[in-house]
């Protein structure tokens, strides 16, 4: 729950930025369009039409930037998260809905961006989570008064993953503990190979080979991989170790994955370091 609030988050942005774009274009387009005899932008249902708009999208600005702000805060905003997720993506869609409607036939010409814009929203109340689903939340937190407290920090004692020299600690022991945390009857059947690509004195550069329930950890990187993991060693090791959420390492840049279908499928085989 807590990773799932920096995807969420940066949805709300993006509904505020593209709304933003979808109401500066429809605004030029009403100031050159003409109908009647007059700029289509001296209509009064238009003009009251597009305050409106402006009004919901600056509430929804507002939400958003209140939620970023206890994000930078170390706070863990479930709430206003989900919150601006749903409202901010719902309204993208009323709002560029509305604006397209402005552009009469026009709004269904690649020529116009209104066009890519309808398209492009609209995924923005599925993605991270459907409206439904946010609601539903929302439900449980308000009605139900359930509680989501902060699950990573850097602060937390992290269990040894039974290992056979404790707790790996460094980039480079977290990679090589591979085989033995590997789910062998879970992988039979399964095949890939993973470039690991870590920066720092305890990371390096290493090869992993999964094939019928056994995994082989090589140094350097060989073969064609399926899929290339870049990070320094610190950030990967806070991962693993459950200090960093791996969500906000992943959309902040620090964790670079060049296949994530292929990686998240990949975790799933493996025992966690923390235990």
């Amino acid at each position: 729950m807590e990773s799932f609030q920096v995807e969420r988050l940066v949805a709300a942005i993006f509904g505020v930025g593209g709304s933003d774009a979808c109401l500066d274009f429809t605004l030029k387009y009403m100031n050159e369009r003409e109908a009647f005899g007059k700029k289509i932008k001296k209509f009064q249902v238009l003009r009251h039409e597009m305050v409106q708009l402006h009004t919901e999208l600056e509430a929804g600005r507002q939400l958003t930037y209140h939620t970023a702000w206890l994000m930078q805060n170390g706070e863990v905003p479930v709430k206003e998260c989900t919150m601006a997720k749903l409202y901010m993506t719902e309204l993208g869609n009323k709002i560029v809905d509305k604006c397209l409607q402005m552009f009469g036939g026009y709004g269904y010409m690649e020529d116009f961006p209104i066009a890519r814009a309808y398209r492009d929203s609209r995924v923005g109340t599925i993605v991270g989570g459907t409206s439904q689903i946010m609601r539903e939340i929302l439900a449980k937190i308000i009605i139900d008064d359930t509680k989501y407290k902060k699950v990573y920090s850097e602060d937390e004692n992290v269990e040894k993953a039974g290992l056979p020299w404790g707790k790996p600690e460094t980039a480079r022991e977290i990679i090589e503990s591979i085989p033995l945390r590997l789910k062998k009857d879970k992988a039979k059947g399964y095949k890939t190979l993973f470039h690991f690509d870590i920066s720092g004195d305890t990371g390096g550069q290493f090869t992993v080979k999964i094939e019928d329930g056994v995994a082989l950890v090589t140094n350097g990187l060989s073969g064609d991989a399926d899929c290339t993991v870049t990070a320094e060693d610190t950030v990967y090791a806070d991962v693993e170790l459950g200090k960093t959420s791996p969500e906000m390492a992943f959309m902040s840049g620090q964790i670079k994955v060049n296949n994530l279908g292929a990686m998240m499928q990949f975790v799933r085989y493996f025992k966690k370091v923390t235990g």
